[in-house]
């Protein structure tokens, strides 16, 4: 068991992300609606080793734009379908951030990476 030099961002979509993506999609099924007390929609990502929730709030101020537009990518690779303007008061509406400060490998394998 290994304590890992790495915070946690986990994602979770709210409905404003299924509204965008059915109106992308309307052809597809209906996405949504968002039930956060259900946990298996997140995106976990790795993120630096942060000194407090309150540096995280900063933290996520300075850098949602990049978690947004990955989270978009994730539903469509084509850019011309992505919002044009996205702001942090819209990351608020779209997702639900949650922090967490430790994260321990209980795995014995070693961790693989796969980059893009």
């Amino acid at each position: 068991m290994s304590l890992v030099n790495r915070d946690v961002l986990i994602l979770y979509p709210k409905q404003a992300l299924y509204d965008w993506a059915n109106r992308i999609f309307a052809e597809n099924e209906n996405y949504g609606p968002v039930d956060l007390t259900r946990h298996e929609s997140g995106t976990v990502f790795l993120i630096e080793e942060l000194d407090s929730p309150e540096h995280f709030d900063r933290w996520i101020q300075e850098n949602y734009e990049f978690f947004f537009m990955r989270m978009v990518e994730e539903w469509t690779p084509e850019e011309s379908l992505w919002p044009k303007e996205v702001s942090f008061p819209m990351f608020q509406d779209w997702f639900h951030a949650v922090y967490h400060s430790m994260v321990i490998d209980v795995e014995e394998a070693p961790l693989e990476r796969e980059d893009e």
